[in-house]
């Protein structure tokens, strides 16, 4: 069993500790409230791209010269307020998906298509050779608002890390995603940023 010597360091220890590794923290009261409500460990991957790495790749526990705590805790911010952005376009876009999956089928199989054992089992069409289930209708529905989706992640990306013009968007697509050359107007830009943003 491995035994740990470090001992339990209290808000204003932490504080010292910081400040011996050379960050500069001008008000300590408030580096101390979001101590108390952000642990010192959570923390300290946001600490990471601001202490000095060794040739070998090797990230010391010693702070870059000049790194403030604001450096860490606004990009602690930062990242939540990603995370927030993308977890709020996730469910979004999980509903749409529900929805329409289940709006289609609906319409073509009946209100109650999910209690019905024989659509979920694979055919084999004896005219045409191919095989064919209910995971068929369920893949081109999904494909049928990809490009959306893909319109969206753009977006979300270019809204948060890249300063644009709207006026200037290029959608450029990959045979690969199977998307047809589309232009996106303006308005349609802006009705995602809207309702997902």
């Amino acid at each position: 069993m491995q035994t740990y010597t470090k001992p339990a360091l209290s808000f204003e220890q932490q504080i010292e500790l910081l400040k011996n590794r050379g960050l500069n923290i001008s008000d300590e009261e408030r580096a101390k409230r979001h101590l108390s409500n952000v642990s010192y460990y959570r923390l300290s991957a946001y600490m990471l791209p601001y202490k000095i790495m060794q040739a070998n790749g090797v990230v010391t526990d010693d702070f870059i010269n000049g790194t403030i705590w604001d450096d860490i805790w606004n990009l602690y911010k930062f990242d939540r307020k990603l995370r927030l952005l993308v977890f709020d376009a996730i469910e979004r876009i999980e509903i749409a998906l529900r929805t329409q999956i289940i709006y289609q089928l609906s319409h073509k199989y009946g209100p109650h298509w999910q209690n019905n054992n024989n659509l979920f089992k694979t055919t084999l069409n004896s005219k045409t050779g191919k095989i064919y289930s209910v995971y068929n209708d369920i893949h081109g529905y999904t494909q049928s608002i990809m490009y959306e989706i893909y319109v969206l992640i753009i977006l979300v990306s270019g809204i948060i890390f890249l300063p644009f013009n709207l006026q200037n968007i290029k959608i450029l697509k990959a045979e690969k995603y199977g998307f047809q050359k589309r232009k996106l107007k303006l308005s349609k830009v802006l009705d995602y940023i809207t309702f997902y943003v």
